[in-house]
């Protein structure tokens, strides 16, 4: 994904998707793994909210979010939410009770190989919230983080139910 997000190839379906429908499913599919780090995950997600989306990438916004909570807020809850917002737009949330971000990574974290990490202890390569920001782009969206140290983090991507741009695949 970082060659085809670099080369502008990377390839999207856009289609007409039941947003809260993706994240709840993803959320299911991910609970093993939130379980075994300890994280109980609370989804607050009615729907139908239908958006122009594409699926798979989607999910994958879903899973790099519920992954980072996973492993900085290991053994503390975890908040999910979809709601729509005013002008034609829906909002995701990703709450953690976590460590929370220092202040000079906050504007950091969406580039390649940043990790708000302040110990080597913590695995990854630090492409999760890269590539998450490159496929809300995508999206014509945006994603945007709050934190405070000792108070967890608030991830939260916003995207149009409808795109601009009416071409099916980027």
């Amino acid at each position: 994904d970082i060659t085809r997000i670099e080369s502008g190839r990377l390839a999207f379906r856009f289609g007409q998707i039941d947003f809260a429908a993706v994240v709840r499913e993803t959320t299911e599919r991910f609970h093993d793994h939130m379980i075994s780090s300890g994280c109980t995950v609370h989804v607050s997600a009615t729907g139908p909210i239908w958006i122009e989306g594409d699926r798979f990438r989607l999910e994958q916004v879903v899973v790099n979010l519920l992954s980072n909570a996973a492993k900085y807020a290991a053994k503390r809850p975890v908040e999910v939410r979809v709601e729509e917002i005013p002008e034609q737009r829906v909002r995701l949330v990703c709450r953690d009770s976590g460590p929370g971000i220092p202040p000079d990574k906050l504007g950091k974290i969406f580039e390649r190989f940043e990790r708000a990490a302040t110990s080597d202890f913590t695995s990854g390569l630090g492409l999760g919230l890269y590539i998450t920001r490159e496929i809300v782009s995508a999206h014509e969206g945006r994603i945007y983080v709050e934190s405070e140290l000792g108070k967890g983090a608030t991830f939260y991507v916003e995207l149009p139910k409808t795109r601009r741009t009416s071409s099916s695949s980027t």
